[in-house]
């Protein structure tokens, strides 16, 4: 094999994430995929063949035939004998059945990449060819590098399945003509042909209530940013419960701050205010609009001889599968990605047999109480 074609195949190598929630196949054609819509290879060129790829990646052999083979069920590529694929040309990339998933890397990364992997299944049982588009931030700002997207859009597909709202992003999609779905929003625009709304109105609703029957007196919410937590300090003001908002980090850096760093960062936080305060500042209630943010805080609760629910009841935002073992179960709006993404291809599906896309689908968490909330 050319120089060239082993220098790419190294990049490719050294992005693959063997700890990702995506597997393998999926994971080695999305990134060919990539270079080759960036034109590093063109049409006629080999690329290397499954036991190559199987030793220059360490991947299992089934591993590499698998992901040419979602190459070549997308038309990128033709599979020859033993299984070298040479690249085709522009006219023969598949639209039909091509479905394009955005999804950005952040602070939701678990909920979205689950909600996708069973959005993809769901697809292609369907017979459909999913690409999976994730969105990597980049560099100390915490940017974001978008050719990914950019590239993924220069082949023709029939839908946009976007997980990502920001307007710089759907300008993209909108640029290239694609029509789209939003996933857990409602915004408007140009080739929207739906949507998924986020809704939060039953959990809210149930939360308010139990608030009332134990006669909660005040909550503090804990924040990342203003206007964090989707209403909640409202929803409780309008029913006549004292609701403060802390804060913990500016917004600059709560930008930053994601997953194990964000709650160190709030168990500093909580460790520093209960050293200077004791527990007299505590509130009936803390809620947490982010499961990191609860996790470092009931930490450093726990470590200052803090019972919960005795002297602070708490519930917080959280993803199905992903609590951890405390002494106490958590109240928590939770999430579950696999309900979430079972709808979103049920609606998809819809849409692709008949073109229009149904009203008024909508997800979001569910109130589940728990230990933390007696």
């Amino acid at each position: 094999m050319n120089r060239r074609l082993c220098n790419i195949t190294n990049l490719v190598a050294s992005a693959i994430n063997r700890q990702g929630l995506f597997t393998l196949p999926h994971q080695i054609a999305g990134l060919l995929r990539q270079e080759l819509s960036a034109g590093r290879w063109v049409p006629g060129d080999k690329l290397p063949s499954a036991r190559q790829l199987s030793g220059l990646l360490d991947v299992s052999l089934p591993t590499a035939v698998e992901a040419l083979r979602i190459l070549a069920q997308e038309g990128f590529v033709t599979l020859r004998e033993r299984a070298r694929a040479v690249v085709n040309t522009e006219d023969a990339v598949q639209k039909k059945h091509r479905i394009v998933i955005v999804l950005p890397r952040g602070s939701q990364a678990f909920m979205l990449s689950v909600l996708c992997e069973r959005l993809m299944l769901k697809l292609e049982t369907a017979g459909y060819v999913v690409s999976l588009v994730p969105v990597p931030i980049v560099g100390e700002c915490q940017g974001y590098d978008l050719s990914r997207i950019k590239m993924a859009l220069k082949r023709p597909c029939e839908l946009v399945v976007c997980m990502w709202t920001q307007e710089w992003v759907l300008d993209i999609i909108r640029a290239a003509g694609n029509p789209f779905v939003l996933v857990l929003d409602n915004k408007d625009g140009t080739n929207r042909v739906g949507c998924i709304m986020h809704s939060t109105v039953r959990a809210y609703d149930r939360f308010v209530k139990l608030c009332q029957r134990r006669r909660i007196r005040n909550v503090m919410q804990i924040s990342k940013w203003r206007g964090d937590g989707n209403g909640m300090l409202a929803r409780l003001h309008e029913i006549g419960i004292a609701a403060s908002e802390w804060i913990v980090s500016t917004p600059a850096r709560a930008a930053k701050l994601r997953g194990e760093a964000l709650e160190a960062a709030v168990f500093s936080a909580f460790s520093r205010r209960l050293s200077r305060h004791g527990k007299e500042w505590l509130p009936d209630l803390l809620f947490f609009t982010d499961d990191h943010s609860c996790y470092g805080a009931m930490t450093a609760l726990i470590g200052a001889g803090v019972q919960i629910p005795a002297d602070v009841k708490i519930v917080t935002f959280a993803n199905c599968g992903t609590r951890r073992a405390y002494a106490t179960t958590l109240a928590r709006m939770e999430y579950d990605p696999m309900h979430i993404g079972d709808l979103t291809a049920e609606a998809v599906l819809v849409y692709l047999r008949t073109g229009v896309f149904p009203e008024g689908v909508a997800a979001g968490p569910v109130f589940r109480t728990g230990g933390s909330f007696r």
